[in-house]
């Protein structure tokens, strides 16, 4: 019984872990993509000749280290819940084995 609180306990962790960075994930997005968007509108009263895809293709390029470090710390916090999903299940399916 103890066993099986254990297996509860540390799914749930993972869980909320796994939600945690979904939810960092869509932040970062809506804020890098809300941050062009505000920059567009601020910047021309009209629509430029160019296209707004130029433009943002432009700013988000101007910021791209920006963009990648933050990148990099999400895929980070991803690759350490991943790493502690494969780790749960390697230890539920040896103990399993043990068991029969």
């Amino acid at each position: 019984m103890k066993r099986i609180a254990q297996i509860i306990v540390r799914g749930g962790i993972l869980l909320v872990a796994t939600l945690v960075v979904l939810t960092l994930s869509l932040a970062a997005f809506n804020m890098v993509s809300d941050g062009i968007s505000n920059r567009l509108i601020a910047n021309f009263e009209q629509d430029p000749v160019e296209g707004y895809d130029y433009w943002r293709w432009i700013y988000f390029k101007e910021h791209l280290f920006e963009h990648l470090i933050v990148a990099g710390i999400l895929l980070t916090l991803a690759g350490l819940v991943a790493w502690g999903w494969v780790a749960f299940v390697r230890d539920v399916m040896r103990n399993h084995k043990l068991q029969s």
